[in-house]
């Protein structure tokens, strides 16, 4: 689609060229500080001109330097939409998502295409095609049986929620093809696949995404039970109370004391730093914005810009008292 898109608004005259660009939301985040900025920019620079295509965007939901990557993405959609096509992808719902907690990026994406889960048939028939594209003969239409069993096997395959479509097509024909590509070529030239292997290769993708599926499953089942106790709050009866909730309950006391010992603790060394916050607000005005004109802001040990390119230590604070 990507392709097309290309070819039409370069005949259109919109792009300089028809060429595609395909990226990652993991290739924008940096690995330090003031680092996704600049990386995020040189990426979306390389569309100008073309299609640009970001795979799994839904990625960039998940913190750390994900928000600097949103926000630049965001920008640079806005100042260059007129140059490029930027074409983003994901599972829907984790779009969806992304979408709803960052309406300014959702409002540079107005156009939405969902594309349908593939049939069976349609499923089988894309796999015998990139298999044959490596010189790979597959089994799946040899008899009106093996037809029948392996359509069987990628409609259970792909009834998982995880399952994603051309994606996964892709790499079963990888898979497949590495369980011929050591063997003798025949007399036409191509690699013979038998139903064994490819059978094989299905049935471990299904176990695989089941056992991911169970996990993920078995997580939010585990959420949930956890918010309902303690909702709950305990039973009345204490016989009925495991003997681990028992041991909360009776350590609830102990524990309120502790906490009050705390906050007072805490009120405490408040006051006593309240001057040296003021003294380091103060520092920090002196200091004003840094060479680029961004604030400061705190982080770690220390304080950066806004722009994520400059830092100071507490100790170089320190060292200004």
């Amino acid at each position: 689609m990507a392709k097309q898109l290309g070819l039409l608004f370069y005949d259109m005259g919109i792009l300089l060229s028809p060429d595609v660009v395909e990226v990652t939301a993991a290739s924008f985040i940096g690995q330090h500080v003031g680092h996704t900025i600049p990386k995020t920019r040189d990426l979306l620079s390389q569309g100008i001109g073309k299609v640009l295509v970001i795979d799994e965007v839904h990625r960039l939901v998940r913190g750390g330097y994900t928000t600097e990557a949103l926000d630049e993405l965001v920008s640079f959609v806005r100042r260059f939409s007129t140059q490029m096509v930027v074409v983003i992808t994901g599972h829907a719902k984790a779009v969806d998502d992304l979408m709803a907690e960052r309406p300014d990026l959702a409002g540079q994406f107005p156009d939405e295409v969902i594309f349908g889960k593939l049939t069976p048939d349609e499923g089988l028939t894309l796999l015998d095609q990139l298999l044959e594209l490596q010189n790979v003969k597959s089994p799946f239409f040899a008899t009106e049986v093996a037809k029948k069993k392996f359509q069987k096997a990628v409609r259970y395959l792909s009834a998982l929620e995880c399952w994603s479509n051309a994606i996964d097509v892709n790499v079963l024909a990888r898979q497949m093809f590495l369980k011929v590509h050591d063997k003798v070529p025949r007399d036409d030239g191509f690699l013979y696949l038998d139903e064994q292997s490819a059978m094989a290769c299905i049935r471990g993708m299904f176990q695989k995404k089941s056992n991911t599926a169970m996990k993920a499953g078995a997580a939010e089942v585990r959420a949930k039970n956890l918010v309902s106790e303690n909702q709950k709050g305990g039973a009345e009866d204490g016989d009925n109370v495991p003997a681990s909730s028992q041991a909360v309950q009776e350590s609830r006391p102990q524990r309120e004391e502790e906490v009050q010992r705390e906050n007072t603790i805490t009120h405490k060394d408040r006051s006593r730093k309240k001057d040296k916050s003021r003294t380091v607000a103060e520092i920090l005005k002196e200091m004003a914005p840094c060479e680029n004109g961004f604030a400061w802001v705190r982080e770690g040990n220390g304080y950066r810009c806004e722009g994520g390119t400059h830092r100071i230590s507490n100790a170089e604070i320190e060292s200004r008292m």
